[in-house]
């Protein structure tokens, strides 16, 4: 896959244009931008386009409702260090408990049989 050519943002046109070339040779495009943008350019709007307007408004209401911009990446950064921070707490108590019964030769903290 090469680039052809890249059209930054455009306010005019309200999108982001490139040209690529696959490896047979064959040349497309691809563009990035609003829905309503993105319609315009497709021939056969009518068949998906209460399906897409539906999307982009349970999107909007979803960032409406809760105030996120980037709803999927907050939900995916908030997993993460929920994860992280149990994986952190996990293996930190593990290594005192390790450490604990390595040095504990009194047996004040862990009692043996």
């Amino acid at each position: 896959m090469s680039l052809i050519s890249f059209r930054p943002f455009d306010p005019v046109i309200k999108r982001t244009e490139a040209s690529l070339e696959d490896a047979e040779g064959g040349a497309f495009k691809v563009s990035t931008g609003t829905p309503q943008v993105i319609l315009g350019l497709i021939e056969e709007k009518a068949k998906i386009s209460a399906q897409t307007n539906a999307t982009a408004n349970a999107f909007a209401a979803l960032v409406a409702v809760y105030g996120w911009y980037v709803a999927p990446i907050g939900w995916q950064l908030a997993l993460f260090v929920w994860v992280y921070a149990l994986a952190t707490l996990l293996i930190t108590d593990l290594i005192k408990v390790l450490g604990y019964r390595l040095l504990d030769h009194s047996g004040l903290i862990f009692s043996r049989p």
